[in-house]
């Protein structure tokens, strides 16, 4: 892991490119327990984000692949790219395309494994903004809090790059705010809560993002919207 504890700062792909752009942001999706709907957000703040404006790139860093066969049926807003690490040893080419995507794309999200893995730390390194999607239950906060303690660590070992990290309440049944309160004992910013929605499902079954199969004004729609909001709030703020 040596190689990477130092790894380029995002102007220099940038520069590299030779195209004086600033560089893209790159926001790392994580939790090292399954289940907590962390494609399904990656794939709507995605889309969410290129319809927005952005130059928008998702890589599918997890091996099962969940994003990229949502996006194999037909084009979303977003680009969908396969970006598994197949094998230890191929962890500098991995990065490399990382950072070459900083020249080509405004925001690239990242949706990494359900493990604690040499790509899971890369990704913490090199991001701008990690957001960890988790309900409030008791195994999912207990996961969450061990995501929590391994970001802390990559966060030491960037000193001179705070590294800002966002909860996300998803999949939320009854009061959200209850669930907020919960996930703020934390010690993270806690974002706008996602409710559980069967549209979103719906959505993976069309190939389709929810904002183009729901109304704007439909619950899960504003709940995509105001996380949109506050992650983009949390970039310009980096």
């Amino acid at each position: 892991m040596n190689a990477i504890l130092a790894p380029d700062p995002p102007e220099a792909a940038a520069a590299r490119a030779g195209e004086g752009r600033p560089a893209g942001k790159i926001v790392a999706l994580a939790n090292l327990k399954g289940g907590v709907g962390k494609t399904s957000l990656a794939v709507n703040l995605a889309c969410a984000s290129a319809v927005a404006g952005a130059r928008t790139l998702l890589l599918d860093a997890d091996p099962q692949q969940s994003a990229r066969l949502w996006a194999s049926r037909r084009p979303l807003p977003a680009e969908v790219r396969a970006h598994p690490l197949e094998r230890e040893e191929e962890l500098g080419a991995w990065l490399e395309v990382l950072q070459r995507a900083r020249s080509t794309h405004d925001r690239i999200y990242l949706d990494l494994p359900a493990a604690l893995t040499s790509v899971t730390t890369a990704a913490f390194l090199l991001a701008d903004l990690v957001l960890v999607p988790t309900s409030a239950g008791a195994l999912e906060c207990h996961a969450t809090a061990r995501t929590l303690r391994h970001l802390a660590r990559v966060r030491a070992q960037r000193p001179r790059r705070p590294l800002p990290a966002l909860l996300v309440p998803n999949r939320i049944e009854g009061r959200a705010a209850r669930a907020q309160r919960r996930l703020a004992a934390l010690g993270e910013e806690v974002a706008p809560a996602v409710r559980r929605s069967g549209r979103i499902e719906a959505a993976m079954e069309a190939a389709d993002w929810v904002g183009a199969i729901t109304p704007r004004l439909a619950g899960i729609s504003r709940d995509l919207r105001a996380l949109h909001r506050a992650v983009e709030a949390r970039l310009a703020a980096c």
